[in-house]
């Protein structure tokens, strides 16, 4: 699919913000469940992994191969 510079910064910034928002979402979620042992350990697992896509995505963003410099 191609996309126009227009179209493609809309497309970059609905994921940022679609990233961030499943992000807070999670915390939220995980704030809400038991504070056992081992549901605290899943937690933290699953905060890391819910915020680190938003990081990679924006990481990506800003990538540029040596073409590009």
């Amino acid at each position: 699919m191609s996309y126009t510079e227009g179209t493609k910064r809309e497309f970059i910034e609905f994921m940022k913000s679609r990233t961030k928002k499943f992000a807070v979402d999670t915390i939220h979620f995980c704030d809400t469940l038991t504070g056992s042992k081992s549901c605290r350990t899943i937690t933290f697992q699953l905060i890391k992994s819910s915020t680190s896509t938003g990081a990679n995505y924006r990481a990506a963003c800003r990538g540029r191969s040596k073409a590009n410099l």
